[in-house]
């Protein structure tokens, strides 16, 4: 019981399972992150809410076998929302069960979220900067922001735009359809500061932002940003768009002055700027260093880009002093083969930066003449990211080919004809195939059951015609073995972007198919009478409802209530309890010939639902008398009658569910009335219950609002004429009714169990008036209070004994008055809690006290 009650308190949610995926025991936690009842998640699939938890069921396998997983998926809810889960699985000992302990990372996936922006957005900025330095036309600067602000900075639309007249005209942008609002692009140009919306609500957008670009001391143009999610732009990641935009303000001051130097240069140093500009501002590193010693004479920006050193820092010194060349050897090679062929081209050669990072350039070099000496001028393309990149795809394909084999579900390649052109080691179990080499070329047509091969080709067409869907066949293997397959189908596409083949994962749905029948049975029908149950019966009522409103007519409902039949299956046990409900079944089912619907909605109780030409009392009439026959059970006489209410559609009712309470409703007038007997619904009875329920709302509502007070009776003894007692009476001081007769709300409270909370009331407002009293009275003064039997059941009694110690009040001044039938109940739990007042000094006294050996043996007890 302890280990439950901390399973119910953990923070994260606990899902048990077995191998198959039934859901069969979870915690409380589970059932409030999924939005689940306990009894909607029994039963269920788990992967009915488990969504892209990547091979499942080989970790439950696994599981199984003892070992302890951690895997990462998403949970859907009961309303269709899902949320990311990180879940620990393991087997539970003792049992073949699964045990899944998913603890919600939707905050961690949200801040991982938010970092990734950030990182998103410092490459962005890094990028914006190199962009920059290597940047020579003041025509790419805007658009270049736009493109890596959406591409690499993680946003979903950015745009610059320049104030003409009265308009600001965009001129570059990348990302999603342009928006339609720039109200907040002309704010941050007119008050030259930063803007933010971050629940923007324009054009889908839940987020924008506008930064001021300035130029020549005033705002020249804004840069508006915008994302799909709400709250996206912080302080952090604004400081980092700001800082972009201010990036943007340097360049264009950079080329207005770059624009300013060049014009005044411009006739002086023509020839040498032409070589100046293709030298340093070549995009792949270029350095020129002297053939007979190495020493370097120049380098331009991209080399100091990738080896880390200034231009400063290489002129004059060698590139294996400064160790750029990570085998020196490959100088000495590329020297001598420069020299003996004039140049050297698409060499590969690997560089090291100053931080000690390893780049893989493509080398080419020749040998040039300047005034008489030998130079060698080397042009090297840095490969780093595509030899990674090559890396990378050779371990995916190793990676996706060790998936693709070890995939537990079956996954093959189907080309355009439907040959086999790849199936994995689970498709040919499922297929009952040992050689992959039997398959390959064969039509996977030839598996599927005759009647389906045309279906197929069809849906392999669609296929091929671009779509991706989902559909079910049956197969037969190569040895005999029928099964039926969910095939889930995609096109591949090769790289001209033509589909030449489909992929199709496929899972065998053979055994889910029967689970879900037997699901769908369990669902609907009752399991011991066979019977429809309480949700088919609903089921049935709404399709009755809909054709009467669409056709006209009627039909009526019988609620059937077996009376005695809890006292049969307490005396004589559930099993002949069972053996009566299915007998009783099977009678009702005799009088009633071709009913609508006969159910069973639990209990001891049946539903009928008639036809309007059947004669609803006749037959109710012929159920009272088949029930009231005896029963045989297990070689016990059993006798049993009916009680029966009668309901008519539409006259009685709107809708199913007032039908069926109203059906109630006369059914328990029909037990109020003696039992075995009908009784037909009738606006009285739902005005009585409406009028109950009233009752019961504002009984609620009275001990709220502290409605209830308390009189006390004074009890005079004869001869001395002292007041020695006081019984405490119960009085509801209603605000529209005035004082109600507790004859009246005391029974409800007693039925509805509020009189539990209403005792508690009385008997502390009790005991303090009785501490007071005892200080004005003599001594042996006591207070009256009366417990109600369901008090007792309920076990709420027990604190009182503490309440007195607490008060620092003694028992001897209180006076616990029952009734007799609560002592004749023989029940130990109620015996015990006597006995415990009786020891605290409180006295039992008994209400209607009558005759018997029984009672007054219980007399001499407490």
């Amino acid at each position: 019981m302890e280990l439950r009650t901390f399973l119910e308190e953990i923070p994260d949610a606990l899902i048990a399972h077995d191998l198959s995926g039934r859901i069969v025991d979870v915690n409380r936690r589970a059932c409030e992150s999924l939005g689940f009842t306990r009894e909607e998640l029994l039963g269920l699939d788990v992967m009915e809410i488990e969504r892209e938890v990547d091979g499942a069921q080989a970790f439950w396998k696994r599981a199984a076998q003892g070992e302890r997983l951690t895997l990462f998926g998403r949970f859907r809810k009961k309303d269709g929302t899902e949320f990311p889960v990180e879940i620990h699985v393991a087997r539970s000992e003792g049992d073949s069960l699964i045990l899944q302990l998913a603890h919600d990372i939707s905050q961690r996936k949200q801040a991982e979220a938010r970092l990734d922006r950030m990182k998103s957005l410092y490459r962005a900025l890094g990028e914006v900067n190199q962009s920059i330095l290597r940047m020579e036309e003041e025509s790419m600067l805007f658009p270049m922001i736009c493109r890596v602000a959406v591409e690499l900075g993680g946003l979903e639309m950015a745009w610059i735009g320049m104030l003409k007249g009265a308009e600001i005209v965009p001129v570059a942008r990348h990302g999603e359809a342009f928006p339609v609002d720039c109200g907040i692009a002309g704010t941050a140009i007119r008050d030259s500061r930063s803007v933010i919306e971050n629940d923007f609500g324009v054009a889908g957008w839940g987020s924008c932002a506008a930064f001021p670009i300035l130029r020549g001391g005033g705002v020249f143009s804004v840069l508006v940003v915008h994302h799909r999610q709400k709250d996206v732009f912080d302080a952090e990641i604004v400081s980092l768009l700001e800082e972009m935009a201010l990036d943007a303000s340097f360049a264009l001051g950079n080329f207005d002055r770059e624009a300013g130097r060049n014009a005044a240069e411009e006739a002086l140093q023509t020839s040498e700027e032409v070589f100046s500009k293709i030298f340093m501002n070549c995009p792949n590193p270029v350095s020129m260093s002297t053939l007979k010693d190495g020493l370097l004479t120049d380098v331009n920006e991209a080399w100091c880009m990738i080896t880390g050193y200034s231009r400063e820092e290489a002129i004059g010194r060698s590139a294996l002093d400064l160790g750029i060349w990570m085998n020196p050897e490959d100088r000495d090679q590329a020297v001598e083969e420069v020299e003996k062929n004039g140049s050297v081209s698409g060499r590969e050669i690997v560089y090291r930066s100053r931080r000690g990072e390893k780049v893989i350039c493509l080398v080419s070099a020749v040998i040039i003449r300047i005034r008489g000496e030998a130079y060698i001028l080397i042009v090297a393309q840095d490969i780093s990211e595509l030899k990674r990149a090559m890396s990378t795809i050779a371990e995916q394909n190793n990676f996706l080919s060790a998936i693709f084999d070890s995939e537990p579900e079956c996954v093959k390649v189907v080309s355009r004809e439907g040959d086999l052109l790849s199936v994995n080691r689970a498709g040919l179990a499922m297929l009952e195939v040992d050689d992959p080499e039997d398959v390959k070329g064969r039509k996977f047509s030839e598996f599927i059951l005759e009647d389906h091969r045309e279906s197929f080709e069809r849906f392999l067409a669609y296929i091929c015609a671009g779509g991706s869907g989902m559909k079910e066949f049956p197969v037969i293997g190569r040895r005999g073995a029928h099964r039926r397959l969910e095939v889930h189908a995609t096109p591949l596409r090769n790289a001209e972007g033509e589909i030449f083949a489909l992929v199709a994962v496929t899972r065998d749905v053979t055994s889910r198919n029967k689970s879900a029948e037997l699901i769908w049975r369990q669902a609907n029908f009752d399991a011991l009478t066979g019977l429809p149950n309480r949700h088919m019966l609903f089921g049935k009522l709404d399709q009755e409802v809909e054709r009467v409103e669409r056709s006209g007519g009627g039909f009526s409902l019988l609620l059937i209530d077996l009376d005695r039949f809890k006292e049969i299956n307490d005396t004589l046990g559930h099993r002949s309890g069972d053996l009566m409900l299915v007998e009783a079944s099977s009678r009702i089912a005799s009088c009633v010939g071709i009913p609508l619907s006969l159910a069973r909605l639990g209990g001891d109780e049946f539903t009928v639902v008639l036809a309007e030409e059947e004669n609803a009392e006749e037959v109710a009439k012929r159920i009272i008398s088949k029930l009231s026959e005896p029963f045989l059970l297990d070689g016990e006489v059993a006798y049993i009658s009916a009680s029966v209410g009668i309901t008519r559609y539409p006259e009685d009712a709107a809708d199913a569910q007032q039908l069926l309470k109203n059906a109630d409703q006369a059914m328990y007038a029909a037990k109020n009335s003696g039992r075995n007997r009908l009784f037909h619904f009738t606006g009285e009875l739902q005005e009585k219950a409406n009028a109950r329920l009233r009752l019961f709302n504002d009984l609620r509502r009275g001990l709220e609002r502290k409605e209830f007070a308390l009189l006390f009776q004074p009890i005079v003894e004869i001869t001395t004429g002292r007041i020695v007692k006081a019984e405490a009476l119960l009085r509801w001081q209603h605000p529209e009714r005035g004082l109600v007769n507790p004859a009246e709300f005391v029974p409800l409270a007693e039925e509805t169990g509020l009189i539990v909370e209403i005792g508690e009331w009385v008997f502390r407002e009790s005991m303090r008036i009785a501490k007071r009293w005892m200080d004005l009275y003599p001594a042996g003064f006591q207070v009256g209070v009366n417990g109600s039997a369901v008090q007792f059941r309920s076990g709420k009694v027990d604190c009182w004994p503490a309440c007195l110690e607490k008060e620092g009040m003694s028992g001897r001044g209180i006076v616990v008055e029952i009734t007799e039938s609560l002592l004749l109940e023989e029940n130990p739990e109620i015996s015990k809690r006597l006995e415990q007042f009786r020891q605290c000094g409180m006295e039992i006294a008994i209400d209607d006290f009558g005759t018997g050996y029984s009672a007054l043996s219980y007399l001499k007890k407490f």
